[in-house]
């Protein structure tokens, strides 16, 4: 295949792009608290403003807080990936199910929640960011990493990233590395001028020495080069249909290949802002030192006052004193600037007072500070459904990678003993030409570990699951466990039927999940797949789905008589239970006389005595009576 040399339109890409990566420089650098600077064109970077050295300079960073909050509400929920199936069909069901377990276990594994946390500081910051599938051949792993819009380039005047031909992705590594994976290129690697990259405003020395560009150049029809300028390391190709570049905007504007970010309109009011407040401090400082009037006559010196506690003056008694002379006082307008100010940097972030923890004038309910809370998240729906795409896209490359480099063996290391069923699913999917797999990437579940305790306790109080069962997921933490087996019964089915439909033999037993493999052969016998068998064929395929209802009847059958013996063993504990309760009772009613009073207490003068008190009487008259005698 034909690879262009891309050095030209490289440079034309750096050029166009010059605009946009002097706001990102700006954002940044206001972003640190370097907010009273401006751009030398001779040093070609950014340097601190000359200010009157008579005044200071204060900074009163406002984009800080904004900047975290906008950030943490996008990192609450991350996206995570629900593959759909494609028909109800058993075969599709499984596909589905495999290629969701394999991409759980990609994302945990890529610890992908981490790499959309810092993809999304770059979004608020810069407005752009990049992610990056790729297959490292050196680990035999997909990998998915972040990458800063100052290293991403798309072909001179596009409009969108889905107009460009190609995509270039930048790295600054060190020569010699480059140099030991490609032996045959050393001289030249060695020739590479360095490196100059500049990022956040800085210059050539933001990258130490012995660095070189190299650009990793992704085409839409597949071909991938690794270049640098004339000189091509490598040459290859990728699957067709992955997009291994996403590009991520904060709020895309139409025909703007990048976006707006959120700290790009806030730049002129935090100037004004720090502007203002320096006009405040500046004004407090002079009425703290107000001027003096000193008559020429009165003796003097220039340098005599100091403004220091105690301090004397001397004058010519003859002649006035010297007098301070008040400065005028801020008008109130001036404060009321201050608070304009602060609220429209809140109204262009899209914020209100309450979002960031402060209390909004004439709102005291709770539910209207819920619903302006509310408000401010909405309208961040744009840039989520944004992020929301881009994972969608991504989840699809990692399949067809998956699809493409991954081989049984990796599978099993993977997902343990049901590694070999996702190889197979993934194996015949085609996701490639006719894809039969959907994301859904707008459910955004989390599955940290409160999570996963809360959704198996929410299974046990639906009937789902037994007790017995999620304690051992929560004590085991095996929560998919289920799922994996429910997997490999689907895959196991299939094989069977395709056993079947070979003219083999099948026999089954009570201990099979016998509905689920009735449902993949009355699911095949309704198919136009089983009409095209042979007259033999199908009658061996009907004798063998025949079969498995008298199974299913011994299964009931065992599952009865261990529920009944269940039953009887519950119901002979109860009985038992019942027979010790009712002979405790008897003792203690037997033994109740010991433990009464001599007398009774609190009874009234007319009220008889119990029938067991009597007889107490009576045992002890007679006793009296024959032993102690009547005198």
């Amino acid at each position: 295949m034909d690879y262009p040399n891309l050095k030209t339109p490289l440079a034309k890409a750096k050029t166009d792009k010059s605009t946009y990566t002097r706001l990102w420089d700006l954002a940044l650098m206001y972003l640190q608290g370097k907010q009273h600077i401006v751009y030398d064109k001779n040093l070609k970077s950014y340097v601190t403003a000359r200010m009157d050295q008579h005044k200071a300079q204060y900074t009163v960073n406002l984009l800080v807080n904004i900047y975290r909050h906008i950030v943490s509400r996008l990192a609450v929920e991350y996206p995570s990936i629900s593959v759909l199936p494609a028909s109800p069909s058993t075969e599709d069901i499984l596909k589905a199910r495999s290629s969701e377990e394999a991409l759980k276990y990609y994302w945990h594994n890529n610890n992908m929640k981490e790499v959309i946390n810092e993809a999304v500081k770059w979004l608020v910051s810069t407005g752009n960011v990049g992610l990056q599938t790729f297959y490292d051949p050196d680990l035999e792993s997909v990998g998915t990493k972040v990458v800063s819009p100052y290293d991403i380039f798309y072909e001179y005047g596009v409009k969108g990233p889905e107009e460009s031909q190609w995509v270039a992705v930048r790295q600054v590594v060190v020569k010699e590395e480059l140099e030991k994976r490609f032996p045959r290129f050393k001289d030249k690697i060695s020739a590479l001028p360095d490196a100059v990259v500049s990022y956040g405003g800085g210059s050539w020395e933001d990258v130490p020495e012995g660095r070189a560009e190299i650009y990793e150049v992704y085409w839409k029809d597949g071909r991938y080069a690794l270049i640098n300028g004339d000189l091509h390391l490598f040459e290859g190709e990728y699957p067709v249909g992955a997009t291994p570049v996403q590009l991520i905007r904060y709020t895309d504007i139409p025909y703007s290949l990048w976006g707006v970010g959120l700290v790009s309109n806030l730049l002129d009011l935090q100037s004004l802002y720090n502007r203002v407040r320096n006009q405040v401090v500046d004004n407090v400082d002079l009425m703290s030192h107000p001027k003096w009037l000193i008559p020429k006559t009165a003796g003097v010196p220039a340098n005599s006052i100091k403004g220091k506690p105690g301090e004397k003056i001397y004058y010519n008694a003859a002649s006035p004193p010297p007098q301070q002379i008040a400065g005028a006082g801020l008008p109130q307008y001036v404060m009321n600037h201050i608070q304009q100010l602060q609220n429209e940097m809140l109204d262009v972030a899209g914020l209100h007072s309450t979002s960031v923890g402060k209390r909004a004038v004439g709102i005291n309910s709770a539910a209207s500070i819920n619903a302006l809370s509310e408000n401010d998240t909405s309208q961040l729906q744009v840039t989520q459904q944004n992020i929301e795409y881009a994972v969608q896209n991504i989840a699809k490359t990692i399949l067809i990678f998956m699809k493409e480099y991954y081989d049984k063996p990796k599978m099993m290391r993977m997902l343990d003993g049901q590694g070999s069923v996702v190889f197979k699913s993934i194996s015949s999917t085609e996701v490639v030409d006719t894809p039969e797999i959907f994301i859904e990437a707008g459910s955004l579940f989390r599955d940290e570990t409160m999570d996963r305790k809360q959704r198996i306790l929410d299974m046990v109080e639906m009937g789902i699951i037994d007790k017995d069962e999620a304690a051992a997921e929560l004590h085991f933490k095996t929560d998919n466990k289920s799922i994996l087996d429910k997997l490999a019964t689907m895959s196991h089915a299939q094989d069977m039927l395709k056993a079947a439909v070979a003219g083999r033999g099948i026999e089954f037993f009570p201990t099979d999940d016998l509905d689920l493999i009735e449902r993949v052969f009355a699911e095949y016998i309704r198919s136009p797949d089983f009409y095209e068998l042979s007259p033999h064929l199908q009658q061996h395929v009907s004798k063998i789905y025949g079969q498995i209802f008298p199974a299913k009847g011994q299964k009931a059958q065992l599952q009865q008589l261990k529920s009944g013996g269940a039953q009887a063993a519950k119901q002979q504990g109860a009985e038992a239970a019942a027979k010790k309760a009712k002979a405790k009772a008897a003792m203690d009613k037997d033994l109740s006389f010991f433990n009464r009073p001599a007398q009774t207490q609190g009874r009234g003068p007319g009220q008889p005595a119990t029938s067991e008190e009597a007889a107490a009487r009576g045992a002890e008259a007679a006793m009296g009576g024959g032993v102690g005698g009547g005198g």
